[in-house]
């Protein structure tokens, strides 16, 4: 959150798109967790869109393209640096241009973090060599 609440600062007129449902045992979906850190570091609400149904990188990317105007040429995602490439590739073969903006993982969750993602990676490119 702090990584695009640094960019939303600079850029006044982006608006941002905070994406992720609401899990087990979690009162609030992420989407509203960060919409509320974002409004915390100063962000106005009305530059943030809600997505708060999706579960999965993918849903992310495919629920967040709805609100998307045809006429934004690109954009960026913000995310974990061990998540960035595989959300940027997702949003890429969904017809999105987009840039990866990494934000740090505390070392504390780097060994838990890279392996998820390297067994999520291998998942997608064998889903999508033998299909859904």
């Amino acid at each position: 959150m702090d990584k695009a609440a640094e960019y939303l600062s600079a850029n006044k007129h982006t608006v941002v798109i905070v994406s992720g449902g609401k899990g087990p045992g979690e009162d609030i979906s992420e989407a509203k967790a960060m919409q509320q850190g974002l409004i915390a570091q100063g962000i106005e609400e009305a530059r943030i869109v809600m997505e708060d149904k999706s579960t999965t990188t993918h849903e992310n990317i495919v629920f967040s393209k709805e609100p998307i105007p045809d006429t934004a040429a690109s954009g960026v995602i913000v995310s974990n640096d061990f998540h960035i490439c595989r959300a940027v590739e997702i949003a890429k073969k969904e017809g999105l241009d987009m840039k990866g903006l990494p934000a740090k993982t505390p070392k504390v969750s780097l060994l838990k973090s890279y392996t998820r993602e390297y067994l999520a990676i291998t998942k997608y490119y064998l889903t999508g060599l033998i299909g859904r």
